[in-house]
């Protein structure tokens, strides 16, 4: 290896590694504490964009046949019910990021940046 490589290597590993340091104290709570309303909100509006179909099919069927077939709503329930399971996985995974933030301290941030950064290095 050329000096040069040898130099930007070391130079990108010691920017990741203080990139995910920081990364490690201070951002993980800020984000435990946001991420069940940006989950929240991205899961509202992707639902809200697939019950359209069941919305526009029913207002059809209801004014062609007075009611529509019960299949036009099982496809709303399942919308519902995916919306519901992603809001649950985004409290836990939130749950679980402001945990491992609280217990991690100056000493292991460091390292998990220091592996975290030659990972990083090493395979790109």
């Amino acid at each position: 290896m050329k000096t040069d490589t040898i130099a930007e290597l070391a130079a990108a590993s010691v920017i990741a590694a203080t990139g995910f340091y920081l990364a490690y104290r201070w951002l993980l709570s800020p984000l435990a504490q946001r991420l069940p309303a940006a989950v929240g909100l991205i899961v509202d509006a992707v639902g809200a964009l697939l019950l359209i179909p069941e919305y526009a099919c029913t207002t059809v069927l209801r004014r062609a046949n007075g009611h529509p077939p019960p299949l036009v709503f099982a496809y709303g329930e399942i919308v519902s019910s995916l919306a519901c399971a992603f809001h649950s996985c985004g409290l836990v995974v939130s749950d679980a990021i402001d945990t491992a933030s609280m217990e991690v301290g100056r000493t292991q941030a460091l390292i998990g940046a220091i592996v975290s950064a030659l990972c990083l290095v090493l395979l790109t």
